[in-house]
């Protein structure tokens, strides 16, 4: 039978607040968890699933034979094991630091590049002004 008081014993024991599951349930971390918690309401597959992901147990977690609460710790040691959709996303997430890495390089060698034509601007502005007898900060007005 489902057991609510699962649900908040793992989350005590992962350190997590019940509004973080709410917002991952339902996109509302204000959402109220009561009825889950306290048996008042038999989830979904969906849900169960969802709070099996979210806590990182198996969703038979939430299924004990008395009200009772089983140990805590023997259901954390018995993690689920991760489903392909998220071995996928662990992919995906993979790729796109790769590519966020090689988009940070190019944006450095783009700053390397326009601090050298600066500096080379600065250059030529001072010899242009020693040329002409100008201050390099001042401007350059006709000499009679």
């Amino acid at each position: 039978m489902y057991n609510g008081k699962v649900v908040k014993a793992l989350l005590a024991a992962k350190g997590l607040k019940g509004t973080q599951l709410s917002n991952y349930l339902f996109g509302d971390p204000r959402r109220s968890l009561t009825p889950l918690c306290n048996e008042g309401v038999n989830p979904g597959v969906n849900v169960l699933e969802k709070m099996a992901q979210f806590l990182e147990v198996s969703a038979d977690a939430f299924f004990t034979p008395t009200e009772e609460l089983p140990d805590i710790n023997e259901l954390l040691t018995k993690q689920a094991a991760p489903s392909p959709e998220k071995l996928e996303q662990l992919d995906n997430v993979d790729e796109l630091l790769r590519l966020k890495d090689e988009q940070i390089h190019l944006l450095e060698d783009r700053i390397k590049a326009l601090k050298s034509l600066n500096d080379t601007y600065r250059r030529e502005k001072e010899l242009t002004a020693k040329l002409y007898g100008f201050e390099a900060g001042g401007s350059f007005e006709t000499i009679n």
